[in-house]
């Protein structure tokens, strides 16, 4: 359940700032999440997105991840923008869960 909620606030996240924010479903309220529980699920996560578990989530990884979730090309462009800071070209593991913390709301 943890799992689906911080993959929902990912999503809503990025939904809220796209332009085609109507191609995903918007979720209930998000419960809050601690810092530890934050980072398992989004360490969980990361591993099921690296396909190829070489540590760091590609752009194909990520857009075909959010694709399987419902994502449309907006959201997936938004989401890259968003994930890959410092601007790489990889998604690395504390860049995801960096976001992650940014938002999911905590008790």
């Amino acid at each position: 359940m943890k799992k689906t909620i911080a993959l929902l606030a990912i999503a809503a996240g990025l939904a809220a700032s796209a332009a085609d924010a109507r191609q995903i479903r918007r979720p209930a309220p998000q419960k809050p999440m601690t810092d530890e529980e934050i980072a398992r699920t989004s360490q969980e996560t990361f591993a099921k997105v690296d396909r190829n578990r070489d540590g760091s989530l590609s752009r194909v990884e990520l857009t075909s991840w959010g694709y399987s979730n419902g994502w449309g090309v907006a959201v997936r462009q938004k989401a890259w923008k968003q994930l890959d800071t410092d601007r790489n070209g990889r998604i690395s593991e504390s860049e995801f869960r960096s976001y992650a913390r940014r938002r999911t709301p905590r008790p």
